[in-house]
């Protein structure tokens, strides 16, 4: 049987669009399969680059405030031995030996900035805690009233406590000493009761 023309070419041509089609569809299934799971690896590494940022940044902005605070000290030690200078009775400014203030005594009654540490760390059992978490608790429940500058200093030396406690093996750090990220803090499983 002879085949018209019109047939014959549709026939041809659903053929070659057919090829075509094999050509095409085959790599742009793989490349789309490759391709997203480029995407995902890039995405999730650029989530883990944005929060290390934003530590990085936060850790930025800590350093700044105590470089501010370190200036407004020594500012304030410049005007007393100036004072000093023109006393009456001279003194040498350099002589005298520095005191080791304790700085959260000046919020917090003695041994209370440890005690709330325990209480925190308690009531979130098993569940960690950040040196900020722990700041921001003990805040909270003391009412204390903090500049943002204070906080941070006050967060500092919770984070301070917090590595010594570590240290007389009262609490578990369950981050490494030396890192970037913040670290987490938890009572000792043999400190909780049961």
């Amino acid at each position: 049987m002879r085949l018209q023309p019109s047939l014959k070419w549709l026939i041809d041509k659903r053929a070659r669009l057919s090829g075509e089609i094999n050509r095409v569809e085959t790599p742009l299934s793989s490349s789309r399969g490759d391709l997203n799971k480029e995407i995902a690896r890039i995405e999730s590494r650029l989530a883990q680059l944005k929060s290390r940022l934003s530590l990085l940044k936060e850790r930025r902005g800590e350093l700044d405030d105590r470089q501010r605070y370190l200036e407004a000290l020594r500012s304030d030690l410049s005007a007393i031995d100036q004072a000093l200078a023109q006393h009456a009775v001279k003194i040498n400014p350099a002589l005298i030996k520095p005191i080791r203030s304790h700085w959260a005594d000046r919020f917090l009654g003695h041994g209370e900035m440890t005690r709330q540490i325990y209480v925190c760390l308690k009531r979130s059992y098993p569940e960690p805690m950040t040196a900020m978490e722990v700041a921001a608790f003990i805040v909270s429940v003391t009412e204390i009233e903090l500049s943002a500058h204070e906080l941070l200093e006050f967060r500092f030396r919770v984070r301070q406590r917090l590595s010594h406690l570590t240290w007389e093996n009262k609490i578990a750090r369950l981050h490494e000493a030396k890192t970037q990220e913040e670290g987490r803090w938890t009572l000792l499983p043999s400190a909780h009761p049961r």
